[in-house]
């Protein structure tokens, strides 16, 4: 039997593919196109191309990590967990192949296209190193920053689909992982290293994040073995998901999850006492919106995102009580970060309720109702301010920290009130604009992906990435008309997105074309 077979045989099918292809072809070209807009901009403002080497460095490097840092959660997340769903899993087992050769094989299959556009970024970012500003050791290093990374985030994505049946439980569960791992660590360690309980890289040496931190010069002189031993934890890390992923799919297929079951009398009249007094605490929404009731089943989820902001809040409010000066830097460079995530947990669940009614046949069912267009839309955004509205408002409340902390530590320069409150009017609309872009085109990406899989991979892809790549170009000129064509395309054409296959077929030959003339019989 040939070693690796699925390995082999999905390479040979994704070198037919031709969106493997293509995908090197954008990532290059947006890359150069970002350059380009760069370099014309610092000739308009007239400087010279050494003095935004190192900052155009520093963007696309960042930009990249995060792809590479979140490839995992739309590419492997729930690729396992798929074929659980569809029972196909269990056909791979009954024959000679072993879990490593399923968990190797569809991690080629996910991560071949992604591979190659981060390769096709490489020759873009060594552009800068003619600008000048940017050295060759930090370019080599931030190289093997990033297909570490990679490796990593397409790693967790995979041990978490062996664990889920779910596509949405999968999908928060690798980005939760993520998270936790490359963001979550470094903060923790940040915050008791300023109330000196833990030492530097205490617990950030496993973080992305933190070797691409220290890949940089300055940086890598002063701690260049701890970026060597973040590079080796990462790398353990990703070998150890893989592992166990590897060792464990052959036990839980057959369970579709790794969790174990309640068994017995008991615990079925328990079960069965919890959900009739859930659905009875829940008859009221049914009763202002049967699509707000259908979609805000999974209380839980309000609950964990109005704690996740809520403690952001407090951690923010914790520093300005110790270091207002540190709270002013944290909110200038945080604020943007934390937007960014919730303008992509806005989009990923604006799309999910569309792209699993599609993927179980309900959107039609729903379509057969008495409800209106308006109905099922205003339905969605009930949903949507019941989840966001606690953390909108705790980033608008963050987003105000570093005015109070200009005005604290230094109340007599009005010039950086006046400037610190410009940005902050500014903010107030961009936050806007951002999250109802996110909204609207979710929804629209969840009636009309082809794949409903895809559905939050391109949202984020339209909503996020593209704003940020077209960092020139300010926000809210891009989110404005974004969500206007959305929401106008949703209002007027969402029977006939939700159901293409049941649309009226052009006839083949219109009364006002000529007929095709028959072709001659011979006379046999």
């Amino acid at each position: 039997m040939t070693f690796l077979p699925i390995v082999d045989r999905e390479l040979r099918v994704a070198a037919r593919r031709p969106v493997t292809y293509w995908t090197r072809l954008v990532f290059a070209i947006a890359g150069a196109a970002i350059v380009s807009l760069a370099l014309l901009f610092a000739a308009a403002a007239q400087t010279g191309a050494s003095g935004i080497g190192g900052w155009l460095f520093y963007s696309l490097s960042l930009l990249a990590l995060g792809f590479s840092a979140f490839a995992g959660v739309f590419l492997t997340a729930d690729c396992l967990s798929e074929e659980k769903r569809e029972g196909t899993l269990g056909l791979l087992f009954l024959t000679d192949l072993k879990g490593y050769d399923v968990v190797l094989g569809k991690l080629m299959a996910r991560s071949l296209s992604a591979a190659y556009g981060l390769l096709a970024i490489f020759p873009v970012l060594a552009i800068t190193l003619t600008m000048g500003g940017v050295t060759a050791g930090e370019f080599w290093r931030i190289t093997l920053v990033f297909l570490n990374t990679i490796f990593f985030s397409l790693a967790a994505g995979m041990f978490v689909s062996s664990l889920s049946q779910q596509d949405n439980r999968a999908t928060a569960g690798a980005a939760g992982l993520i998270v936790f791992i490359g963001g979550a660590l470094p903060l923790v360690e940040f915050v008791l290293n300023k109330a000196g309980l833990a030492a530097r890289f205490a617990l950030s040496l496993p973080s992305p994040l933190t070797a691409w931190q220290l890949a940089f010069d300055a940086p890598f002189r002063m701690w260049g073995r701890s970026f060597g031993y973040s590079l080796l934890l990462t790398q353990a890390l990703s070998w150890l998901f893989l592992i166990l992923a590897g060792v464990q799919l052959p036990r839980l297929w057959r369970r579709g999850s790794g969790s174990i079951s309640l068994t017995g009398r008991k615990a079925a009249v328990a079960s069965d006492t919890a959900l009739w007094r859930r659905a009875t605490g829940r008859r009221p929404l049914l009763d202002r919106n049967p699509v707000y009731w259908l979609t805000t089943r999974k209380s839980q989820m309000t609950w964990a995102s109005w704690a996740l902001w809520a403690a952001l809040v407090v951690g923010f409010a914790w520093f300005f009580y110790r270091d207002p000066t540190i709270a002013v830097v944290a909110g200038q460079h945080g604020w943007p970060i934390l937007l960014g995530l919730l303008r992509i947990f806005v989009g990923v669940q604006a799309c999910r309720f569309f792209a699993e009614a599609r993927r179980a046949g309900a959107l039609e069912l729903l379509l057969c109702t008495p409800l209106t267009v308006e109905e099922i839309l205003r339905g969605q955004w009930m949903a949507l301010r019941r989840l966001f509205f606690v953390p909108t408002i705790a980033q608008l409340l963050v987003g105000i920290m570093p005015l109070i902390s200009i005005i604290h530590v230094d109340m007599p320069n009005v010039v950086a009130w006046i400037m610190m409150g410009g940005i902050y009017l500014y903010a107030v609309p961009k936050l806007i604009c951002d999250l109802l872009a996110a909204a609207w085109v979710g929804m629209l990406v969840g009636l009309t992906a082809k794949r409903p899989n895809l559905a939050p991979g391109l949202t984020v892809l339209y909503t996020v990435v593209l704003p940020v790549a077209a960092f020139c170009i300010p926000d809210v000129i891009i989110s404005l008309p974004l969500l206007l064509w959305a929401r106008d395309k949703l209002y007027r054409e969402l029977r006939a997105l939700s159901s293409p296959r049941y649309a009226p077929v052009a006839p083949l030959y219109s009364p006002g074309r000529p007929q095709p003339t028959q072709p001659p019989v011979i006379p046999g």
